[in-house]
């Protein structure tokens, strides 16, 4: 809709158009066709008859519009802090069924053949091309339907119970993924145009029919997916909080995945009609108006007219109708405070700016305006943003990251039903930060820009992503400790708090060591984007007048708002941005050195031994070992309750995953361990049912190895490794992977597939043996080691529980033990007779807890069955 300013011919044409509708509406009543014109149905078809539309509708297509697009977006130290406290909404959300498991039952279930041979996929197909429709690829329904990489998307707009129109449709892609809210592309932005040229601004809320985007086109099998099982039933429970918890005067539902989910919403659980006085308004999807042009060369114009042409004038009709209910229905969807209160003569189809209120506070500013602005490649494990400076389909070339495997990654779960795409399930409320505040998001508004600082100091920044990110942790006054400490990666870039990268994964182990729980707030000296600067710019930067004047301004104010006891500065930088209150701050200071140095964990330690006296802090924190398994290899999960809602578990672990890879454009990477996790991980779950004293924790079973038998006298026979661990544990996920040395490396030479449950043989404990032939001999010699080999337990293909090796210790240069050095077993088979093996030896409930024994007669069963407890062994405390 185009700006109008105030003047005698906007008011004239207002009142024209308003006197027309008004005299069109009585002829209405007095025609024979009053009980169409005047119909009250709230489930109003869009193919029924209706009456004529008033005034002249001017098509204006995207790019062509003149209007002020930040004209309703409000002030940048607005957000959205995420679902309100206490208003089950959190909770709600958390209990959305495992798409990914869904989907693939009922394509499993489509891709069962009848007595005919003949799947339901075949069946429906055959009828798809009878009516000239394309067909519905198979790989959608054996392999992923839905983009679950990035992480669900709920919502956008008000859940404080004061939306009066729902917006129901499906818009889930990579502009939404950014930030974790609905209908924030180019689709959201022409939604945000409609509702704001109806004079809606504020009172409003948005849903997804899916939380996730789909793969391919909305067809018949995607259809059942929506309308059927545990996807729908969830999607009917948020659809009916919003409408009890609301006063909803007007549906939109945008597309036809939208109008049917609706629609069975309405049937099966308000017998087909809703309340008086709430209507429904049907648009077409404005992501159809895509296929109107030629993706290669859009300046060209449509290609195919009569799309854009079919949804323009859905847009058109629905904002005609709309404003004849108000005009008819006195009282009926008045305009919000700033929204337009007056119909005008023309309906402007083309963008508008998402409001700030609506995003999360941090966010990239380019998100939510100029139409769509990212792209997602790599399989759906990355999304790249661009600034107003990139050019979209035009992505720069980057070789996607070497992402640090699971087992190093920091990843953790409280749950076995979490899984790693989606914010936390229990706990839902703690699982994200609620924001800044007002003082503290006015405040950082007032940081002098990148351009000011860098001029200032005399460096060239060429860097379009220029939000500033300074702080991660609590602000709402109960931090006790203050961390100090560069950013040096950009995946606080994608969070709009800082630190999140693999420097904030090492602090958080560091302040967990301490016992600090989360009362703790990061702040970093330099705060925006480091790209292309190297150590002595960000520090030249960071000491910059303009720059330092401010963020004095930001430690006082915590100095002040919070008690704290500690200040942890990291780093030469760090030193420097809390020398103007070193001589009068009472509490204490430690000092670290920069974590991206291996062997700065020693530095680390000391200043763990000079905290144990801190009343706060434990008396024996935990120290840090080095090497690349060591300290390299040490990371906390960033705690979810100190990102913005919505973001998955997986994010801020495996160390550094975001990069910019030229001025213009910003890499979310996810890492790729999320495609290796399992398919049944995770599923629908009720928190209100739930009690979280009594979870397990999630993660691999509590098993080890137990016997090994891999030499003898002559021939080997019976070769194999006995499993021993908690009984009821399910060894379907784990692989015992044997390494061998050559010349050169010390690489994977089998990989066995593990199954079966242990049972319980002793006081809760139990063992299986896997035979297995081949087993390497190591070397040849009774004391030797100069030719060891090895094994590992690894769990999920990633995952190594544990790296074993007999006549020696090895470094694996491979496979998922790669990097890893072996623990030998300190015991080996020297021409051992037939019938004998190697065993721990002790009692007690883990494998620490036991000794491996020089070859004694076996103990194990045949081949996947339980044995008897090894000579020597007990289970049990």
């Amino acid at each position: 809709m185009t700006k109008r300013e105030p003047g005698s011919g906007m008011m004239r044409r207002g009142w024209l158009a308003l006197l027309v509708l008004l005299a069109f509406a009585i002829s209405c009543d007095q025609s024979s066709s009053s009980t169409v014109c005047s119909t009250d149905d709230p489930l109003f078809d869009s193919t029924r008859p209706e009456c004529p539309l008033v005034g002249e509708s001017e098509i204006v297509v995207p790019g062509k519009t003149d209007f002020d697009r930040g004209q309703f977006s409000g002030s940048l130290d607005e957000y959205d802090p995420g679902p309100p406290l206490g208003s089950g909404w959190a909770e709600l959300f958390a209990s959305v069924p495992n798409y990914r498991r869904v989907a693939r039952e009922l394509g499993d279930r489509w891709l069962l053949p009848d007595p005919n041979g003949e799947t339901k996929l075949s069946l429906v197909n055959a009828e798809l091309l009878a009516l000239g429709q394309p067909e519905i690829p198979e790989y959608t329904l054996s392999g992923e339907k839905f983009r679950y990489t990035m992480g669900p998307l709920f919502y956008r707009g008000r859940l404080d119970g004061t939306a009066r129109v729902l917006v129901v449709g499906q818009e889930g892609a990579t502009d939404e993924a950014m930030v974790h809210r609905a209908f924030v592309g180019g689709a959201g932005q022409k939604i945000q145009n409609f509702l704001n040229s109806i004079g809606i601004t504020k009172s409003y809320l948005m849903v997804n029919t899916f939380v996730y985007s789909i793969f391919e086109q909305f067809d018949p099998f995607t259809k059942e997916l929506a309308e059927t099982g545990p996807i729908k039933d969830h999607r009917n429970a948020i659809l009916e909080k919003i409408y009890q918890e609301n006063p909803i005067e007007l549906i939109i539902t945008v597309g036809s995945a939208a109008h049917g989910s609706v629609g069975v919403w309405i049937d099966e659980l308000h017998g087909g009609k809703l309340r008086s006085g709430v209507r429904r308004v049907f648009l077409m999807h404005p992501g159809a108006a895509a296929f109107a042009y030629d993706k290669e060369n859009p300046e060209e114009g449509p290609t195919n007219p009569e799309v854009l042409d079919a949804v323009v004038s859905s847009f058109t009709k629905g904002w005609d109708r709309i404003w004849y209910w108000k005009y008819r229905y006195a009282g009926w969807l008045k305009s919000d405070d700033d929204g337009w209160t007056y119909q005008g003569s023309k309906f402007y189809y083309g963008d508008m700016n998402i409001p700030w209120r609506d995003l999360p506070f941090g966010i990239q500013r380019y998100i939510g305006r100029g139409g769509t602005m990212t792209e997602r490649s790599d399989g759906g494990l990355r999304v790249a943003l661009r600034s107003s400076n990139g050019v979209r389909y035009e992505v720069p070339y980057a070789r996607f990251p070497s992402t640090i495997s699971k087992p190093y990654s920091g990843y953790q779960t409280r749950h076995p039903l979490e899984v790693a795409w989606e914010p936390p399930k229990l706990e839902a409320e703690l699982g994200y930060d609620l924001g800044p505040g007002q003082e503290w998001a006015t405040l950082f508004l007032e940081t002098p820009t990148q351009q000011q600082v860098a001029d200032e100091a005399g460096v060239t920044v060429t860097n379009d992503f220029d939000a500033p990110v300074w702080h991660r942790g609590r602000t709402d006054g109960s931090a006790k400790v203050l961390v100090l400490a560069q950013n040096y990666s950009f995946d606080g870039f994608i969070a709009g708090r800082t630190l999140c990268g693999d420097t904030g994964q090492k602090l958080n182990d560091f302040l967990e060591r301490l016992g600090v729980g989360s009362s703790y707030l990061f702040v970093t000296p330099y705060p925006f984007s480091p790209y292309a600067l190297d150590d002595d710019q960000l520090r030249t930067l960071a000491a910059t007048p303009i720059l330092a004047d401010f963020r004095k301004r930001v430690i006082e104010k915590v100095l002040t708002s919070n008690a704290i006891e500690l200040v942890v500065l990291v780093g030469a930088i760090g030193q420097e941005s809390f020398a103007p209150f070193r001589e009068g701050f009472s509490g204490t200071v430690v000092e670290l050195g920069d974590p991206r140095d291996r062997a700065v964990y020693a530095e680390w330690n000391e200043a763990l031994r000079a905290l144990e006296g801190l009343s706060f802090l434990p008396s024996e924190p935990e120290l840090y070992v080095g090497g690349k398994t060591g300290f390299n290899n040490v990371r906390q999960a960033i705690p979810r309750g100190d990102l913005p809602f919505g973001k998955p578990l997986w994010f801020g672990t495996s160390g550094d995953l975001s990069e910019q890879v030229d001025p213009s454009w910003l890499f979310w990477n996810a890492p790729r361990w999320i495609t290796r996790e399992p398919i049944d991980e995770g599923t629908e779950i009720d928190t209100e049912e739930i009690d979280p004293t009594e979870l397990v924790p999630k993660g691999p079973p509590n098993v080890w190895i137990n016997e090994l038998h891999y030499d003898n006298i002559s021939g080997d026979v019976d070769e194999g490794i006995e499993i021993a661990g908690t009984a009821g544990s399910d060894l379907s996920r784990l692989q015992l992977v044997f390494y061998s040395v050559s010349s050169t490396a010390t690489s994977v030479v089998s990989t066995v597939p593990l199954a079966g449950l242990l049972s319980d043989q002793q006081n809760g404990f139990g063992t299986l043996w896997f035979a297995i032939s081949g087993i390497q001999n190591g070397g040849d010699t009774k004391t030797g080691t100069d030719s060891p080999d090895g094994v590992a337990l690894v769990y999920d293909g990633t995952t190594v529980l544990q790296f074993l090796s007999w006549e020696g210790t090895i470094t694996a240069t491979d496979g998922p033990a790669n990097g890893l050095t072996s623990q030998d077993i300190g015991v080996r088979e020297y021409n051992s007779p037939s019938g004998t093996s190697l065993q721990l030896t002790g009692s007690g409930t883990t494998y620490a807890d036991f000794s491996w024994s020089e070859p004694q007669p076996k103990t194990h069963g045949d081949d996947r069955q339980p044995g008897g407890i090894n000579i020597d062994q007990s289970f049990g405390k």
